[in-house]
């Protein structure tokens, strides 16, 4: 995953409502809890409920996933600087939050 990839999806990221969201009920995706839904974000109508929780589950892991990315990126690269050792600290731990599941 290239820089500039990675830089457009947290910046998406960034702009986008604030998480985190759900899917459900129905085919709906929402943010936040200002309502006992939260706030209203998208309807997947006709293709299932399946989809607005992936839209949802997406959302909230692609911070853990981007970190992930670029942790994997500097290991290999060998400009990047630092130890193996620093890098592999960093993919672990970049690994455990996304297993955590946290945003």
């Amino acid at each position: 995953m290239t820089d500039d990839v990675i830089a457009r999806l947290r910046a998406l990221h960034e702009a986008a409502t604030p998480g985190p969201w759900f899917g459900g009920p129905g085919e709906s995706v929402y943010a936040g809890e200002e309502h006992p839904r939260g706030s209203y974000i998208a309807d997947t109508f006709g293709v299932g409920g399946d989809d607005a929780a992936l839209i949802a589950a997406m959302r909230n892991a692609l911070p853990a996933l981007l970190d992930v990315a670029e942790a994997a990126r500097d290991f290999a690269d060998a400009e990047c600087g630092g130890t193996a050792e620093e890098h592999a600290r960093r993919i672990l731990h970049a690994l455990d939050a996304l297993r955590r599941g946290a945003p």
